[in-house]
């Protein structure tokens, strides 16, 4: 984490969530401020685009 190599694969997949949280948070974020509109109504329109998406692919 701090330089040191990360051997076991639960706290690597661990970290990976935990940034991949943040990043998505912040283009959440930036996207909700650029509309003027509120993160979590974003974000469920973006889920339920994919949703529609892969119910398409089937």
């Amino acid at each position: 984490m701090n330089g040191e190599e990360i051997t076991d694969p639960d706290t690597a997949r661990g970290i990976i969530r935990i940034r991949l949280g943040h990043y998505l948070y912040q283009r959440l974020a930036s996207i909700a401020h650029e509309r003027g509109e509120r993160i979590v109504d974003i974000a469920f329109d973006m889920l339920e685009d994919a949703v529609m998406d892969a119910e398409r692919r089937r």
